[in-house]
């Protein structure tokens, strides 16, 4: 008769984790579709990168693919990562990744134009954008693994 609900009590002491893990792992769980499109756009920038290095497209051709797979898949991860709602102690720290994703979707928006147009002396500032974006986002990770590695739950692959 009493075995059942000592049973529960053990079980649920057990799998109870304390509020820091949960406020964790409730964000990472939050943030986890958004690492998948991150390292989909990821993929799309080394390609076109690749693609500029070895002059392998035209620079219209390479235009066209910032423009129609770079800029909105940016873009929209920015937005989608707008309407997550983090935890608490997370709040600060992902209204961060917000803007550092926002400004990158800027400079990859500044970079498509500056390839479409043809005009070296806008693309280089706008690839120094992104590529402050791209080094903020990497501290950002860092941080954030610092907090979670000893709860036990880091990110996996957070630089795609």
């Amino acid at each position: 008769m009493w075995t059942a609900p000592l049973t529960l009590t053990v079980l649920a002491s057990c799998t109870a984790m304390n509020p820091q893990t949960t406020a964790a792992t409730a964000y990472l769980d939050a943030i986890r579709p958004l690492m998948i499109e991150n390292s989909m756009l990821a993929d799309r920038v080394l390609v076109q990168a690749a693609a500029i290095y070895n002059e392998a497209e035209t620079p219209k051709e390479v235009a066209a693919a910032w423009e129609t797979e770079i800029v909105p898949v940016a873009e929209h991860l920015a937005d989608q990562a707008a309407l997550v709602v983090a935890p608490g102690p997370y709040q600060p720290r992902h209204a961060e990744l917000v803007s550092i994703w926002t400004d990158r979707a800027t400079a990859y928006r500044s970079v498509a134009e500056a390839i479409r147009v043809g005009d070296p002396d806008a693309w280089m500032p706008a690839r120094k954008e992104a590529e402050n974006a791209k080094i903020r986002e990497e501290n950002w990770f860092n941080q954030l693994n610092e907090n979670v590695v000893p709860l036990g739950i880091p990110l996996v692959d957070e630089y795609p």
